[in-house]
């Protein structure tokens, strides 16, 4: 999976995108969830990029 997001000024998210989806519709929105409660951060222009894998084990 990759996403990305935008900070705003108050450190929380401002806008996210899902770049490349995990396959798996949970894993994107645990993904997108644990992104915005990680809030506040630090002020950053522009979009900050992140690549998440999971492994699946049964």
């Amino acid at each position: 999976m990759d996403l990305r997001f935008r900070i705003a000024a108050d450190g929380s998210v401002e806008a996210m995108e899902i770049l490349r989806s995990s396959g798996h519709r949970i894993l994107d929105e645990a993904s997108e969830q644990t992104i915005r409660r990680a809030a506040p951060y630090p002020r950053v222009s522009g979009w900050v990029r992140l690549p998440l894998s999971y492994r699946l084990d049964r």
